[in-house]
């Protein structure tokens, strides 16, 4: 189901500028993101964007995407290195959708 979630978002994506090599921190860091229960894939689109796809409760999950800045620098995101996590609806997703339901800037 995960890589279903990944292509989906790689659909819905351009190929020019997609992330070709991840530093050990991306991959620890989207590893980290992926251990919420509520979290169905973590996929960088672009080595300064995370994209999650997560369980949608209604909720704004701004403050999920602001923890997983915090996770990111724990993985060893070097100081001042720009990352903007979205986090999108794991149902919109399924639909063929992308309905954003969180963001952050990290940096």
């Amino acid at each position: 189901m995960k890589y279903l979630i990944a292509a989906a978002l790689l659909a819905m994506t351009s190929t020019t500028g997609m992330a070709t090599e991840l530093e050990p921190w991306q991959i620890k860091g989207a590893e980290l993101a992926k251990a919420e229960p509520t979290i169905y894939d973590a996929y960088w689109n672009q080595n300064i964007s995370l994209w999650l796809s997560m369980v949608d409760d209604g909720s704004s999950r701004n403050g999920y995407a602001e923890v997983v800045c915090r996770l990111l620098t724990d993985a060893g995101r070097p100081q001042g290195e720009f990352v903007a996590i979205r986090v999108y609806s794991y149902s919109s997703i399924r639909n063929g959708e992308l309905n954003q339901i969180g963001k952050a800037i990290c940096q």
